[in-house]
């Protein structure tokens, strides 16, 4: 028998900010009573392909997900942020497949994924919000996959410079930051972002690029 364990001040709160807050309490007590504290600094690596599954709850910081072509060049997939469960997808392809990198330092409240699926088949409400949270994650990977594959270089740069500026700021990432996150090599990124700024859509400078 289960025996149910408060959870810690910082994981309640994750929780109750995010679509798993429909999980009932008593099954978030037993179910994240097991899972156990990690923080990973600013760039540090927490997810390598080949890895074993893991579940964990985001309590602080972001997870940038991206995947690396043997060729070397990088494509940022989604960023997970605080509330959100990372290794959802994996559960359904049971495949690892990608890096994830913290973006800030980030806390994690870690789970084996056995320990989700165990619980999951044991309460069928608790199982449908889980499967929700899934769907979601898989949705938005879509509507990503759908925006690369249908872009021009030039418009990937735009949607990424357009969902990043703050209050009209400029952006700052160097041309091979930019790069990863668009799946593309850097010598491209020079001459795209060049044609933007011959047409007048962006300007650069040593604070960053900016949208005109």
């Amino acid at each position: 028998m289960d025996v149910i364990k408060r959870l810690p001040n910082e994981v309640e709160t994750a929780l109750s900010i995010g679509s798993l807050r429909n999980l009932p309490a008593s099954f978030c007590e037993i179910l994240f009573g097991r899972g156990v504290l990690a923080e990973y600094g600013d760039n540090a690596l927490v997810n390598r392909p080949g890895d074993p599954i893991r579940i964990a709850l985001i309590l602080s910081g972001k997870l940038r997900l991206y995947y690396e072509h043997t060729d070397g060049k990088r494509l940022t997939i989604c960023r997970l942020e605080k509330g959100e469960l990372a290794g959802a997808v994996s559960l359904a392809s049971e495949s690892n497949t990608l890096y994830a990198e913290a973006e800030g330092v980030t806390r994690l409240w870690v789970i084996p994924k056995e320990s989700l699926e165990e619980a999951l088949r044991k309460d069928i409400n608790a199982a449908s919000v889980v499967i929700s949270e899934l769907g979601r994650h898989l949705e938005k990977l879509v509507g990503e996959w759908i925006a690369f594959a249908f872009s021009t270089v030039e418009e990937r740069i735009l949607h990424y410079l357009n969902s990043h500026r703050k209050n009209g700021e400029p952006v700052r990432i160097s041309q091979q930051q930019l790069a990863d996150e668009i799946g593309t090599a850097r010598e491209v990124v020079t001459r795209a972002l060049r044609k933007l700024k011959e047409n007048g859509i962006i300007i650069t400078d040593e604070k960053g690029i900016r949208l005109l």
